[in-house]
């Protein structure tokens, strides 16, 4: 398990290895993906402000970790394609649904 510092350092290390897109936002975008999916879900709380609202990197975290839905975006903890991914994973994370669900 990796803290905080460390789960940043590893993406952006494998951010600068695989140059395979050249938007850089598209890059980091996937590589994030991969790392939450190999490091946990609950690493989106190290994230990005900008990732927290990203409906795909959301989504990944919530279906692995559903209580990080509380580091989302306020507008994806109203979307229900989010929250219910982070209710069939964890259904506490019912404490971090937007008030318009």
């Amino acid at each position: 398990s990796l803290n905080n510092k460390q789960f940043i350092k590893v993406v952006d290390d494998e951010t600068e290895k695989n140059q395979i897109v050249d938007d850089g936002d598209e890059k980091e975008k996937q590589t994030l993906i991969k790392m939450l999916q190999q490091y946990g879900g609950w690493n989106l709380r190290s994230c990005d402000d900008k990732w927290k609202s990203h409906k795909e990197v959301v989504l990944t975290a919530v279906s692995d970790y559903g209580q990080t839905l509380e580091y989302a975006a306020a507008s994806l903890k109203e979307d229900k394609e989010v929250v219910m991914a982070a209710m069939k994973n964890d259904p506490r994370a019912y404490d971090y649904v937007g008030d318009s669900l």
